[in-house]
This record gives C-alpha cells, sequence and structure tokens, in this order.
C-alpha cells in the first residue's frame, strides 16, 4: 500500500461530535442537518440500529464525509447497538480493522495528519454484557505505543451509577 500523504489544511481544528441516534432510519435527515450545522469534522455515531440494508447515505451526507461503519454480528441480541465514524472528506483516515475484537462494538479508524497520527474509536457497551469493560481494557493494552499517544475514545458506556464527580476511589 502506497504511503498516505496529507490532504488537509494546516491550522484547521478538528471538530469532534458524537451521538446516541437510537436508530438512524428514522432521523437520518436530522442526523446529517446537525453535523452540517455543527461543522462536524469527525462525527461517532452509536445505536445506529443499521444493518446490511441500510445504505450508508441515509447515515451521512457522503458528498461530505468517509463513513466507516460497523454493524451488529455475533451478538447476543439483534435489536439495537451498531456504531459508525464519518470523517469529512479531506481528511485522510484509515479504518483499524486489526484492532476490531469479534463481540466488542468498537470501531478504530486512524486520522493521519501533518505530524500527528490520532486514534480515534466509537463504541457500544451494551447494559448487558457485563464483560465489555474487560475487553475493551485487554483490548487497548494491546496497543502499540505510538498509537497510545494520541487517543479519543467516545461512546455509550452505560454507566448510569459512575459518579462523575470528584474521585470515589480514594487515590
Amino acid at each position: 500500500m502506497p504511503p498516505i500523504k496529507f490532504t488537509g489544511e494546516i491550522g484547521k481544528k478538528l471538530t469532534f461530535l458524537y451521538e446516541n441516534v437510537n436508530g438512524i432510519r428514522s432521523k437520518s435527515e436530522e442526523t446529517k442537518r446537525w453535523m452540517e450545522e455543527r461543522n462536524a469534522v469527525i462525527v461517532a455515531l452509536v445505536e445506529t440500529w443499521a444493518d446490511e440494508s441500510t445504505a450508508d447515505c441515509l447515515i451521512a451526507d457522503l458528498d461530505q464525509y468517509n463513513l466507516f461503519r460497523k454493524d451488529r454480528q455475533r451478538c447476543l441480541k439483534e435489536k439495537g447497538g451498531r456504531v459508525a465514524i464519518a470523517v469529512k472528506n479531506g481528511l485522510q483516515a484509515l479504518r483499524m480493522t486489526s484492532l476490531e475484537v469479534d463481540g466488542l462494538e468498537v470501531l478504530w479508524i486512524k486520522l493521519v495528519c501533518l505530524r500527528l497520527n490520532v486514534l480515534v474509536g466509537v463504541v457500544y457497551a451494551p447494559s448487558y454484557d457485563t464483560d465489555v469493560f474487560s475487553k475493551l481494557r485487554t483490548l487497548m493494552e494491546s496497543f502499540p505505543p505510538f498509537l497510545k499517544r494520541n487517543l479519543i475514545l467516545m461512546g455509550d458506556f452505560n454507566c448510569p451509577n459512575i459518579m462523575w464527580d470528584g474521585d470515589v476511589s480514594g487515590k
């Protein structure tokens, strides 16, 4: 594979947006409008509920974005879940399938910028899967050091009881 060359503009800000769409088919136009209004560069979506019959153009405006998606496979439940990342045209992005794990709804892309590579992930952790965090931790511990330096992970972790204020561990 030939080396990737930077084609984006120097000095441009990366705007990351995240949304739990809870079914893209009924919210397609609303989601695409939201992406355009917010001038989104990277958009992470969870619970798209997309399957092989869902066209990419329902998830993102393909004239403006490259779309990466992971539809549910070998999962306990058919309904729900599924993740996607849309990357504005002009940015170089590679799907990192080598970092994906069966049974874990996580999708990783590597943004190739001028002097920087950024690993961007989106995860959906269904509330019924108690092993999702150990799988995710094991996966992330296996990343090479150069990928761990600039990492952004967005998603629905289904952790309603987390105390976000303060350090509850006492450490």
